[in-house]
This record gives C-alpha cells, sequence and structure tokens, in this order.
C-alpha cells in the first residue's frame, strides 16, 4: 500500500505540472483573441481537474486503507507475449553490499555533480576543492548525454531515486533531464549535430529509471523520449544526426535499439519498427564473410581519424 500510494502521489505531481501548463495556455489564447484555442484549452483544463479529484479521491482511500476499485489489468503482466503471462514493466531491485570499486566510482560521480542535477562535461574540476585538479574536460554540449551516462552508472549498480547510498544525485540527475525535455521527447538542445546521441542516451538512463520503480514521474518521460527516436529513425533503417536524415550510422543506432530494448522491457509503448529497421541496417553493413560491421556503409572503419585508427 505504501508503494502505491508513492507512484499516486508522483502521479498527482505530474498532472498538477500538467494542469498548470493548460490553465496558462488558456489564458495566452484568451489575451491573444483566439476563442476556438482557449475553449479546447478550457475542455483539457476541465478533464484535467475532474482526473485530479480522481486522484485525490484515490489517495485518501489509501490513507484511510478503505478499498479502492479495481484499477484493471495487473500492473507489470502483459498476456498473449511469449506464453500466458509474460514478466513486463518495474524490474525487482535487489539490494546488496556494493563492491568497493562500484562504490568508489559512484562517489566519485557523487562528488563532481552539479546543484542543477547534472555532470558538467567542460567544468567537472571546479568540484575538487584544493586538491589536485581531474583533467579531461570536454564540451559543454554534450551535458545531457554525459548525465544519462552517469545515471545508467548508478541505475545499473541498483541505485534509485527511492533508497541506496546515492538516491539523491539520482533524484537530482533524473530531475535534471525532465527539464530539459522539450514537448516532443528530445533531451537538450538541438543546436548540437549529435542531440539525437544525447536523446538515446538520457532516454535509455529515464526507461532504466522507471522500469527499476515503476515511478510514474518517470514513465511520461521515458515515454516521450522513445516515441521521439522512433520519430527520428529513418524509414525502414536506423538512426543518425538529426530526424529522419536519410543516412544512418550503426553507432548511433546501438544507442537507440538500446533505450528502445529498455522501454519495451519497462512496459512502455514501443513499436516493432526500431528493431525491424535496425536488423535490417545491421544485414546491410556487414560483411557476410567475417562478420564485420561497417559504421556508415560496409566496410567503412571506425569514426576515428586515420591517424587514431591503429
Amino acid at each position: 500500500d505504501g508503494e502505491a500510494l508513492d507512484r499516486l502521489s508522483e502521479e498527482l505531481l505530474i498532472l498538477t505540472e500538467a494542469l498548470r501548463t493548460e490553465i496558462r495556455l488558456q489564458r495566452l489564447y484568451e489575451d491573444s483573441d483566439r476563442p476556438d484555442a482557449a475553449e479546447a484549452a478550457r475542455r483539457r483544463v476541465r478533464e484535467l481537474l475532474a482526473r485530479q479529484r480522481e486522484l485525490i479521491g484515490r489517495i485518501a482511500a489509501r490513507v484511510r486503507k478503505t478499498p479502492v476499485p479495481p484499477e484493471g489489468r495487473v500492473p507489470g503482466t502483459a498476456r498473449g507475449v511469449g506464453g500466458p503471462s509474460r514478466r513486463l514493466g518495474p524490474k525487482p531491485v535487489v539490494r546488496q553490499e556494493l563492491p568497493e570499486a562500484v562504490r568508489l566510482g559512484l562517489d566519485w560521480l557523487r562528488r563532481h555533480q552539479d546543484e542543477d542535477g547534472k555532470w558538467d562535461c567542460d567544468g567537472f574540476m571546479k568540484h575538487d576543492g584544493g586538491g589536485p585538479l581531474c583533467d579531461g574536460p570536454g564540451f559543454a554540449r554534450y551535458d545531457p548525454g554525459v548525465t544519462g551516462l552517469a545515471l545508467l552508472a548508478f541505475l545499473g549498480a541498483g541505485q534509485t531515486h527511492r533508497g541506496g547510498e546515492f538516491a539523491g544525485p539520482v533524484r537530482q540527475g533524473l530531475r535534471y533531464l525532465k527539464q530539459i525535455q522539450d514537448p516532443e521527447g528530445c533531451f537538450g538542445d538541438r543546436g548540437d549535430r549529435h542531440f539525437v546521441y544525447s536523446t538515446a542516451v538520457c532516454a535509455l538512463a529515464m526507461s532504466e529509471a522507471y522500469g527499476l520503480t515503476g515511478a510514474p514521474l518517470f514513465k511520461q518521460s521515458a515515454q516521450a523520449g522513445i516515441d521521439f527516436l522512433v520519430k527520428a529513425q529513418n524509414p525502414y533503417l536506423a538512426w543518425r544526426y538529426g530526424v529522419r536524415p536519410g543516412d544512418n550510422d550503426t553507432s548511433i543506432t546501438g544507442w537507440c535499439v538500446a533505450a528502445c530494448k529498455s522501454g519495451k522491457t519497462a512496459g512502455l509503448r514501443v513499436p516493432p519498427g526500431p528493431f525491424d529497421g535496425a536488423r535490417a541496417w545491421l544485414d546491410k553493413v556487414t560483411e557476410p564473410e567475417y562478420g564485420r560491421v561497417g559504421y556508415t556503409a560496409r566496410g567503412t572503419g571506425p569514426a576515428r581519424t586515420e591517424a587514431m585508427i591503429d
């Protein structure tokens, strides 16, 4: 019951945020003399208010420990997929003591996280204090993707926002990702030509967070990220830079497939297109004799400068 109450409360927070947005839109449309748009916004506000009242009632019922109406299908199961009952949705988190090397690595990440939740690619050294500075600064435009990678390290060790030694950094990092996600589901600034890379990594992190906890707070963001990746995929093939750019590469495709697979395992809506297209691309760029997979075409080398390939 405690976990169910937690989920309902998080869903109410999401709903309240959406309600505030619709009210602002309603006022904006009214001020701009757009009666049709204003009426549509008012209708959505009424629907959200009704849903809000329903959620508050269910939360109150949980608090009073009185029975609530059935909520439909049992969460985390899907009938007719791979047998009578194939497990989908949130995965159980097994709490265990972290190996010392893992704990030290996660502690380094914790100490180099910014207050707003991100990991700063070109400024992480500012957290080193009076000791020797860490080296290897990167580029600021990759903050979203690197933040997603850091979160995957925590989540892979079973650390979530709900518990564990590093619940705080995980919570802050996921909050940052939600804040930089646009309405279409893209994470970060599209001014960087590699933004689909960042979105794939962030969508993977958000899907893992939802899959581990079942928190509705992350479900909407994870689903939006997956939806954006589906939209960005080239028809019947794979991904590269931008939305349906026409060319493909194996590197970014791997990240996009990983995000879609994680979303599917967590019970999110993922059509077959991402997997069918990626399979078609890999068939196209794989040398049949040796199994070597090309980067942008069959026989092409890795994404490295010529001087670094060896």
